[in-house]
């Protein structure tokens, strides 16, 4: 077989169309009987052909890069002038920058990783679960990869203390609620501490202390995640994870969520939840829990405001319970018919908090609730 920039364009159509049947690279290369290497590098030439011969762009302008006598990726960054008879007399050469979040090969790129994320191995229930209840872990500002020392804040504080912290404080939550029908895992935003690499807060620009890149805090808290789903699965009969949106981290629950889904695709007994707004709710029997992350809005606000955008879910219940975090301290009160809670940080005080004179609080929350009674065990796990 020829190299493969001497190939022409029925192979790359080949490849282009095998791609969009089967959806994969993994399963196009297995039909194109390729190596999964050899088929990534075939679609990567495709798409490049496909764009220089402007198979990618609408018909009027695939006529008017005949015209101009330019290729299909000049054109589509580029711009042409012609006179009244339509004859060409200026035209631009310079190539459009596209942000290359938006290019094939990226997307590409991000759909492979995912796709090789392996499913988790079935696990068996060992215990038998209580029908009718609602085992609740929710945690809020673990800020992975913020950095504190002693100097900078209260205590030292890393991304591996962090990982302990969701494995150690989870698995005694875990283990002093009795076993439930459904466990419901909460990360209540900034999850990751940072957006991006660049190291600041998406709307105000706050530059932040970070350690390891976004990369490595994603990856780690993938696995931290996982692990707990695993954790639960053992004692529930079913698991729903869900991932709010942070000030810090507004796009870490969707990666997060993403890959999840993937690792638990094949076990139904697991439920992520991505729905996309930022206030969520889950209601069941006479139970309605709602969770923000608390910022841009105040608790009793937002606690006037759920009521009319879940009508049927809120009219079902009777019993309501909001939480919200944001602000790394404990607090508890009742606004109209719900009890609210502000969730603790689990990780530790950082410099501003410790100049200002704040106790170090952090901890994570454990709760159990009956379908038709309400709340039932409630207990603080301190770090």
């Amino acid at each position: 077989m020829p190299p493969i920039n001497q190939l022409g364009g029925e192979v790359f159509q080949e490849a282009l169309d095998a791609y969009e049947e089967y959806g994969t690279e993994r399963k196009a290369a297995k039909a194109l009987q390729l190596s999964r290497g050899a088929f990534s590098n075939r679609l990567r030439k495709a798409r490049k052909w496909q764009e220089k011969q402007g198979l990618h762009l609408p018909e009027g302008m695939r006529e008017s890069m005949k015209v101009a006598m330019l290729d299909g990726m000049t054109i589509d960054g580029g711009w042409i002038m012609t006179d009244e008879e339509g004859n060409v007399v200026k035209r631009s050469t310079r190539y459009s920058q596209k942000p290359e979040v938006f290019s094939q090969e990226i997307l590409g790129k991000i759909a492979a990783a995912f796709e090789e994320i392996p499913a988790a191995p079935a696990i068996v229930q060992s215990e038998h679960s209580i029908e009718g209840k609602i085992a609740f872990f929710p945690q809020s500002d673990v800020h992975l990869g913020v950095e504190i020392t002693p100097e900078r804040g209260g205590q030292t504080y890393s991304p591996e203390i962090a990982m302990e912290r969701m494995r150690d404080g989870f698995a005694q939550a875990h283990a002093a609620i009795p076993p439930c029908e459904t466990a419901i895992i909460l990360d209540n935003g900034d999850l990751t501490h940072a957006n991006d690499d660049r190291d600041m807060t998406p709307r105000s620009g706050h530059i932040l202390k970070v350690t390891g890149s976004h990369r490595q805090n994603l990856d780690l808290s993938v696995t931290a995640k996982a692990w707990q789903i695993d954790m639960a699965l053992q004692r529930s009969a079913r698991v729903v994870y869900r991932s709010n949106r942070g000030n810090h981290d507004p796009n870490t629950p969707d990666t997060v969520g993403i890959a999840l889904k993937q690792r638990y695709r094949d076990e139904p007994r697991v439920m992520i939840d991505d729905s996309e707004r930022e206030t969520w709710i889950y209601q069941r029997g006479k139970i309605f829990i709602a969770a923000h992350h608390g910022h841009g809005l105040k608790a009793e606000k937002l606690a006037a405001n759920i009521p009319p955008n879940f009508p049927e879910e809120f009219g079902r219940s009777r019993f309501w319970y909001l939480f919200t975090g944001h602000m790394h301290h404990p607090r508890q009160d009742n606004f109209g018919a719900f009890i609210w809670y502000q969730l603790p940080s689990m990780c530790s005080m950082d410099q501003h908090s410790a100049d200002l004179g704040y106790t170090d609080t952090s901890a994570q929350r454990a709760m159990m609730f009956c379908e038709n009674a309400g709340l039932k065990h409630d207990m603080t796990i301190r770090f």
